[in-house]
């Protein structure tokens, strides 16, 4: 991580996405906590799925709510609203290893959580308690997180799915496979100032 990077802002390509699409089910409403600049956001919206919310500490849209993810308020908001899953490009650096995993215990104790990750997360020594409650380990490979970049990443990425609330009967590992066949439609998203449901 950089001083110039410090919350990890690393905007989610639309490459990156593709691996998952086959593990959603049509539409499914989400929620994306760490949104950035919404790329994530359009990606799964393209592809016909619906934005319930979506917050970061230092949002680049307007239709992004200006809220830290672990704030209270969003706590709130995860356990008492109705949508399908969470899905998001969290802060995965070194320095944010604490939040990363106060991420995940509360994102999966409400709600099936989609958390894009290094692949290696899993040997970490603190991966355990985290597996324990991980369904799908899902391939991506490197990513080219800057538009027009020579190169990718040095890092294997990975879709991780972290539940609580269904019996666990160990994690399926899906390898990298070519993208799937599908085709993106325009994204039409909110132009104004973003707004969560009442709890």
């Amino acid at each position: 991580m950089s001083v110039e990077n410090p919350h990890s802002f690393w905007p989610t390509p639309p490459e990156a996405v593709l691996p998952l699409l086959p593990h959603l089910k049509p539409e499914t409403w989400f929620v994306e906590p760490c949104a950035g600049d919404g790329a994530l956001v359009r990606a799964l919206c393209a592809h016909g799925h619906k934005l319930h919310w979506a917050a970061d500490i230092e949002p680049r849209q307007d239709f992004i709510l200006p809220m830290d993810a672990l704030s209270p308020e969003v706590q709130r908001h995860i356990r008492n609203t109705d949508f399908d899953a969470i899905i998001t490009n969290p802060p995965f650096s070194r320095h944010n290893f604490e939040t990363l995993k106060a991420m995940i215990r509360l994102f999966s104790a409400a709600k099936p959580s989609w958390l894009l990750l290094p692949a290696a997360f899993k040997y970490n020594d603190y991966a355990p308690e985290f597996m324990a409650y991980c369904h799908k380990v899902v391939a991506v490979g490197r990513i080219q997180w800057i538009a027009g970049s020579d190169g990718k990443g040095r890092k294997d990425f990975a879709w991780y799915l972290f539940d609580q609330n269904v019996k666990f009967e160990g994690t399926k590992f899906y390898p990298k496979l070519p993208p799937p066949s599908v085709t993106a439609a325009p994204c039409h998203l909110p132009q104004g100032e973003g707004e969560m449901a009442s709890a």
